[in-house]
Parts: structure tokens; sequence; C-alpha cells
């Protein structure tokens, strides 16, 4: 039976594991500026704002506005937004 291929959990497990904390900021180092040398945008730059943008930024400010906004609300966020 071949060996299951490990999560990105496992290896992190392993690495913590066997390196030393000054040794793993290297890492994450090297990691990161990996990462922003691929000038590739990890983040939607975009003006435009989908149906699930608009669905999300509601859904939070409702649950927002009901946890900190009217502290008397009796309604849930979820019972308002299972209509949607």
């Amino acid at each position: 039976m071949p060996a299951a291929t490990p999560t990105i959990e496992d290896v992190y497990a392993y690495i913590t594991r066997i390196l030393p904390p000054t040794v793993l900021l290297q890492l994450a180092a090297l990691i990161l500026n990996g990462l922003t040398q691929q000038n590739q945008s990890v983040v939607d730059e975009s003006d435009t704002w989908t149906d699930q943008d608009q669905l999300e930024l509601s859904a939070f400010s409702l649950q927002h506005f009901l946890a900190y906004g009217y502290p008397y609300a009796t309604i849930s966020a979820n019972s308002l937004l299972e209509e949607f």
C-alpha cells in the first residue's frame, strides 16, 4: 500500500519539531521573499464588487450591528440571512 501524501500541516509539524526558532524565521523570510518576487498579485485589486462580495459585506455588517450597534436586538443575524 503506498504511503499517504503528507498534508501541509504534517510538513509544518515535522519542520517545526526539527528546526530551531532562528532557522524557522529564516525559512519564513525565504518563503515570503520568494512569494513577493513572483510578482503575482494574490489580492484581487479590481474596482468591481461581485455578488458574493456584496453578500459577505452585508452579512458582516448585519452581524456587527446586531452584536455591537444595537444591544437590545432580539433577532439573530442567521435568522435574517436565512431569507436570502
